[in-house]
């Protein structure tokens, strides 16, 4: 497999290079700051901010993936800089030759750790980064094994979070690591932004006509199987009929033209990818939002994480998630409390659909309910201050001085 990242840079006359500057921590990341990536909006400022002689390397190479411009990487840049002094001169898109001489180097996800791995060696750079599901991240693969053998085995590699039980096993189980070099935290780093309540909820039988359905999330694969949305498909189809009340809302890569829903699009909003900032107002009029992902949808071995993040923006504004949970990953929740854990079967959904909608009194409590759990869960004092620490023991411990 081609190494993009070098591929890249060399078109384009980058060259890495170790200069008299030595940086405590140098941040690596091909979509940041996209707005709509918000956990890596969330933790590359964080760590920025918290950590004085830091910088972010941005190549904005993911752009082209989203069919987005070269040009509107550089005015998220502008626009985050705008809005945050404190990181002028800290984040730098590639151009001549870029400073790589850093104390520690992190990034998130296998593809870009594993891309700029000979670098990192050629300099003797110590490294850690987030082995995420997805962004390259594949259980049993043969290709997959061999580029985690490849980052574990480097003498530069020094720690890697993971936010699954399902990854964690998998790392120890079949010997990638050892256990003390892992830090696990559950879940995903969310924009603090969600946790801001100021738009006013409303509610079916109160303030509206509508009991309001939402499906939300990023379109991988042609008819987003991995994410359930031929499933969602059917259910609307099902319920709509007998349900004349119920309204529909799909946000991410999804449209008419996906799967045929013609004869409920009346019923149905589509949105398109958007920003975190703007889901406030979207939310503000949904009960309900259904996640009924499974795995190995896009090859053997694939997965994604439990819950969506998507689905943590959701419960942030007092939405109930029905979500699936294959891998028996939830340890956090009080299911049929806070959330509602569903099979990926239609059955399963409309039967636990029609309970809710049956009875709003403990819907609209599991509601408040998760909504404060998901607020302890996806606080920066859960997920960043444990990153943040390991993060700067590493940097304290590095003998570049």
């Amino acid at each position: 497999m081609k190494n993009l990242i070098l591929n890249f840079f060399k078109k384009k006359g980058i060259a890495f290079k170790k200069q008299d500057i030595i940086y405590d921590l140098i941040v690596f990341d091909d979509l940041y700051p996209h707005p709509g990536s918000g956990f890596r909006f969330e933790e590359i400022s964080y760590l920025l901010k918290n950590i004085p002689k830091s910088k972010a390397v941005v190549s904005g190479i993911t752009y082209r993936d989203f069919n987005l411009p070269d040009d509107l990487h550089q005015l998220h840049i502008d626009g985050l800089i705008k809005e945050n002094i404190d990181l002028t001169g800290k984040i730098v898109k590639p151009h001549g030759s870029i400073n790589i001489n850093c104390r520690l180097f992190y990034c998130i996800f296998l593809n870009n750790i594993y891309q700029n791995l000979d670098w990192l060696e050629k300099y003797k750079i110590p490294f850690a980064f987030t082995l995420y599901p997805g962004g390259g991240f594949l259980i049993d693969d043969v290709e997959i094994t061999q580029k985690l053998k490849k980052v574990f085995s480097s003498k530069y590699f020094k720690k890697v979070i993971v936010n699954q039980q399902k990854t964690y096993d998998y790392l120890v189980q079949n010997n990638f690591c050892k256990q003390e070099d892992i830090l696990f935290i559950f879940g995903v780093v969310v924009p603090q932004v969600s946790f801001i309540n100021d738009v006013v909820k409303s509610y079916y039988g109160k303030d509206k006509n509508s009991f309001d359905i939402c499906f939300f999330a990023a379109k991988t694969s042609a008819i987003g199987e991995n994410k359930g949305y031929p499933l969602f498909v059917e259910f609307m189809k099902l319920i709509a009929p007998k349900y004349k009340f119920v309204r529909f809302h799909i946000i991410g890569g999804f449209d008419k033209t996906v799967i045929d829903v013609t004869q409920i699009e009346d019923k149905i909003t589509f949105y398109g990818y958007q920003e975190y900032s703007a889901l406030k107002k979207i939310f503000r009029v949904v009960d309900l939002i259904i996640s009924p992902n499974v795995p190995d949808k896009l090859g053997k071995g694939s997965f994604d994480g439990f819950p969506l993040g998507t689905v943590i923006e959701a419960a942030l504004n007092e939405v109930v998630v029905m979500l699936t949970d294959s891998f028996n990953e939830n340890n956090y929740f009080e299911d049929g409390e806070e959330l509602i854990i569903i099979q990926p079967n239609l059955q399963d959904i409309v039967e636990k659909f029609e309970t809710s909608v049956n009875d709003l009194y403990r819907f609209y409590t599991i509601a408040k309910k998760g909504k404060v759990k998901f607020q302890h869960i996806y606080s920066n004092d859960f997920q960043m201050k444990p990153r943040l620490d390991m993060i700067q023991s590493l940097i304290d411990s590095s003998s570049l001085k």
